[in-house]
């Protein structure tokens, strides 16, 4: 599955930036942006804040990625 609609005043990902995809079981997942960073030894992070909605129940989360597993959702 991939994560979809990407701001399109950003090309790339960039802070404020909102995905979502739909999973197999039907839950319909949302992510924002919050902000990219390097680590200590170089590695991109993500961090986000991730919602997600199934038959009218739901809850939300912040995480954190790396970028190159972000990318690959």
């Amino acid at each position: 599955m991939r994560l979809r609609g990407q701001a399109p005043e950003c090309p790339t990902l960039c802070a404020g930036a909102m995905f979502y995809r739909l999973d197999s079981l039907g839950v319909v997942e949302t992510a924002k942006i919050l902000s990219i960073a390097r680590d200590g030894i170089g590695i991109s992070h993500v961090q986000f804040d991730l919602r997600f909605a199934n038959r009218g129940e739901g809850g939300s989360e912040r995480r954190t990625l790396a970028l190159d597993h972000f990318r690959s959702l």
